[in-house]
Parts: C-alpha cells; sequence; structure tokens
C-alpha cells in the first residue's frame, strides 16, 4: 500500500497529540531496532536516545 504520509506524520494521526505520539515512537523504534539492525544499532540505542531528549530539552 503506498502512502504520502511519512511515518511521524501516521504516527501522529493516530495520537490525540504530540505528547502521546511519543510512546507508540519509541515502541516502534524499538521494534525497528530488533528487526533491521540489531547487532549495529542496540549497543548504541540508549546512547543516541539520550543525546535525542537532551537535545530537546
Amino acid at each position: 500500500m503506498a502512502t504520502n504520509q511519512t511515518w511521524d506524520q501516521i504516527i501522529l494521526f493516530f495520537s490525540q497529540d504530540e505528547h502521546t505520539a511519543l510512546e507508540p515512537f519509541f515502541k516502534l523504534f524499538d521494534e525497528f531496532i530488533q528487526t533491521e539492525h540489531p547487532k549495529e544499532l542496540q549497543a548504541n540505542t540508549t546512547n543516541n536516545l539520550i543525546v535525542v531528549l537532551e537535545t530537546q530539552e
């Protein structure tokens, strides 16, 4: 199925607002890490998320 929507727009569409969209985002992100790049990204996942969270504050 083709769509013109980006992944972030789809997550936001199914959420009440940006704040509630964070939970499904991280759930899907963890699923992606486990299935697509288990060895390369798992070791750095925590560090990458800390950097993202710190830049948003």
